[in-house]
């Protein structure tokens, strides 16, 4: 009996290719394909018929390279591919396959022309600003105007390039700076998503267009700055009013940060700031006060005897701040802390200080003396 007696069954056929396919064998592989590709003896299935294809490809199997190169060039059961449709034709050309050649010179003209629409596609949404990097460090340098870029900081990535010396420069834009930027070459990586940036296909930080793009971005970020200029102007003004009407307010001083402490012989260290509050330097300022034991009583200095601590204080202390120009320059001068430690009041008993008077000599020779509760209203303990 011949293969001539044998009735044609194509679902048998298929029964059997799929049993030697499933064993591995690479021809019985390639039929599987086949079957699923034309429906023989099984329904259409192009999805079913590229995999069994791509395992007898894989086993070096020519026919079988060739119509997976086919089916990713045509886009039959997976998706169109045309960089992997000339590898397998060329692999399928290789194993003595001519038919191979065809649908290969196919496939490098339209991955040629996909590459050139890619390049061109990408270039349109690099120029509109649509590729976005995000910065994965601090830029060591402040490179902007508005701000040093920070680590998260997203921007616009419009042009790249890359010289022979491993420098990357790239041309890209955000809120706080516009212009081309060439990292270290110690850093790595400099956006957390550069897997996701295709830098081949941006366009050259050189190219017109992006040099345009980058001018016209100045220009805003340039703007950006002077309003947020203005309104740091418009709010130093604002805290220079408030500050100049606080020393108003406090005339001619404030006696302030008042503190205290006596070593194991009972010798008292006190100190102390003041703030002029006055339009005139300072001088010599005189300080007076008290210590109070835990019962309300006066304590009395164990080696000099008496009640009063005294102490003096050598300026100059600058006048306030009178102008929101000369703000800045004398609210720093007009302030002055003292610490007297040279323990001329011993008490071991003492449990609180108080001021009983403060007298200020001014440069130009006048004397102002506060006590009392004209004190108390300067004073802050």
């Amino acid at each position: 009996m011949g293969y001539a007696d044998i009735p044609k069954d194509d679902v048998q056929a298929f029964y059997w290719w799929n049993k030697a396919a499933e064993q591995g064998q690479a021809m019985a592989q390639y039929w599987e394909g086949k079957c699923y590709a034309n429906g023989v003896g099984v329904a259409k299935d192009d999805v079913k018929a590229f995999d069994w294809f791509k395992k007898a490809a894989e086993q070096n199997h020519a026919e079988a390279q060739l119509c997976v190169g086919y089916a990713l060039y045509e886009g039959l059961g997976v998706s169109k591919d045309y960089s992997q449709a000339i590898y397998w034709l060329q692999k399928s050309m290789a194993n003595g396959e001519s038919k191979a050649n065809t649908y290969l010179s196919a496939a490098k003209k339209k991955m040629q022309k996909q590459e050139t629409e890619d390049k061109a596609q990408y270039r349109s949404k690099a120029l509109r600003g649509e590729i976005k990097g995000v910065f994965s460090y601090d830029v060591p340098e402040p490179i902007t105007k508005n701000g040093i870029l920070e680590s998260g900081d997203t921007v616009s990535i419009v042009g790249y390039s890359h010289s022979e010396g491993g420098y990357r420069y790239y041309a890209l834009y955000c809120d706080k700076y516009a212009g081309t930027y060439r990292p270290s070459t110690k850093i790595k990586k400099l956006f957390e998503n550069e897997d996701k940036i295709d830098f081949r296909n941006l366009p050259d930080i050189d190219d017109p267009d992006v040099k345009l793009v980058i001018q016209q971005h100045k220009a805003i970020v340039d703007s950006i700055q002077s309003i947020r200029l203005a309104e740091s102007a418009k709010a130093m003004a604002e805290s220079a009013k408030k500050l100049i009407k606080v020393y108003k307010d406090n005339a001619p001083f404030v006696i302030a940060d008042i503190s205290w402490d006596s070593n194991s012989a009972g010798g008292i260290e006190v100190s102390l700031s003041i703030t002029n509050c006055a339009n005139q330097t300072i001088k010599y300022v005189t300080f007076q006060g008290y210590f109070i034991n835990a019962v309300g009583d006066r304590c009395q200095n164990e080696i000099g005897g008496g009640t009063i601590w005294k102490a003096k204080g050598v300026g100059p202390i600058g006048p306030c701040p009178t102008t929101i120009d000369n703000c800045s320059e004398r609210m720093y001068d007009c302030k002055e802390s003292y610490t007297f430690d040279n323990l001329t009041f011993y008490s071991r008993i003492a449990r609180t200080f108080r001021l009983s008077s403060v007298t200020v000599e001014y440069t130009n020779g006048r004397k102002l003396t506060l006590s009392g509760t004209n004190l108390n209203k300067h004073v802050r303990y």
